[in-house]
């Protein structure tokens, strides 16, 4: 038996990983713990040492495992072949990455270093540069003003879908207030004494699906709504076509 290389689909290799090892084939994925950044939390995450790429030991003749279903197996993109040959990878090219990889500190590579040089890019503070220092306790950094590495940077974790501020204004004439960095939406609307009489005329016009009234109105009732194309309902359009040969539009 000898070592052969997968190509797997993107962001895949684990997935293949796993389907190859239920079918009972013999399969390596080298990885190396990396430092990421998600949901707001520094997170260590084993990533594959060779982005879409791992290995499998399969034999030859009819007593091997057939080689068939590699290709369909989910995750897999394709056997690495040099022309019609599988390229086949030396045993002690993979004993030697186990050997590395088993030896491999804890501590993950991490995604800032001490000294490099970081640029904030989330409001507030977006565009303030400074000299990362630590990945621990408080998470400081320095820049010219405060040498000793007085400003902290807190990590904070988000629900899905929570963010740390939020720019939507509805209208394009927000109103100040006291705050410089906090505006006021001033949306227009139209009185309820008024809209109410528009709603019940809008909805006998949708009960008999008269859709060139529907949309009249949409123009008039919906502030910024300009339609620039033809109808193109084809219910309404056949109705129309209908009572037109009727002579009854």
């Amino acid at each position: 038996m000898h070592w052969y290389l997968v190509h797997t689909k993107p962001r895949q290799e684990k997935c293949a990983l796993e389907n190859l090892h239920r079918q009972g084939y013999q399969c390596y994925l080298p990885t190396i713990p990396s430092e990421k950044l998600r949901q707001g939390l520094l997170t260590v995450v084993d990533e594959p040492l060779f982005p879409r790429y791992l290995f499998i030991r399969l034999g030859q003749g009819d007593s091997a495992k057939s080689w068939a279903p590699i290709r369909s197996t989910k995750g897999v993109s394709r056997l690495v072949s040099f022309g019609i040959e599988p390229a086949r990878v030396d045993d002690g090219l993979i004993e030697l990455l186990r050997t590395q990889e088993a030896s491999v500190q804890t501590e993950p590579e991490r995604l800032f270093m001490s000294g490099e040089r970081v640029c904030l890019t989330e409001a507030p503070y977006a565009g303030i540069e400074g000299i990362y220092q630590m990945a621990d306790g408080e998470r400081r950094v320095k820049d010219e003003q405060n040498p000793d590495g007085d400003i902290a940077i807190e990590i904070t974790g988000l629900r899905p879908g929570e963010k740390l501020y939020e720019e939507l204004l509805i209208g394009d004439n927000p109103k100040p207030t006291v705050h410089s960095r906090i505006m006021k939406a001033h949306e227009e609307f139209i009185p309820w004494a008024e809209l109410e009489g528009q709603l019940r005329s809008l909805e006998m016009a949708l009960n008999v699906n008269d859709v060139g009234v529907i949309r009249l109105m949409m123009e008039k009732l919906v502030a910024g709504y300009t339609p620039s194309d033809e109808i193109v309902d084809w219910v309404y359009l056949e109705q129309e076509a209908e009572a037109q040969a009727l002579g009854l539009a």
